[in-house]
């Protein structure tokens, strides 16, 4: 995976990929949550309140999925999973921040909506 990525060069960029129509974006090969994995763990990409930017954008992404196909439904993709997993463990991790993200328990209260397996819940 290339840093040198046009969705990584600032946090405009990222968000204007992100919320783009395209997947992958334009200017890439990289999938959106592909991008968002790297920008987080990217410690030089400088995005104000990056943990809730990136982890509103994950969880709007899951909830809009409405695609059987296993294939395509984001919900069973375990890279946003993992993205959530990173994202509110840092949040935990630093216990004095503030974050405006609300608990994960509170934005997928019916995991049976965004097609979940039994095995994650």
């Amino acid at each position: 995976m290339s840093t040198e990525h046009p969705a990584l060069e600032s946090s405009w960029a990222l968000i204007r990929a992100l919320d783009g129509s395209s997947d992958p974006p334009q200017g890439g090969e990289l999938l959106k949550v592909e991008l968002a994995l790297a920008a987080w763990r990217n410690p030089n990409l400088l995005v104000p309140c990056k943990a809730e930017v990136l982890g509103r954008w994950a969880l709007k992404t899951m909830i809009k999925c409405k695609d059987q196909v296993p294939e395509r439904n984001v919900n069973l993709d375990q890279r946003y999973w993992s993205l959530l997993n990173a994202i509110f463990s840092s949040i935990t991790a630093y216990s004095g921040e503030k974050s405006h993200i609300p608990p994960l328990e509170m934005c997928l209260m019916n995991r049976n909506h965004l097609g979940v397996p039994t095995q994650y819940g």
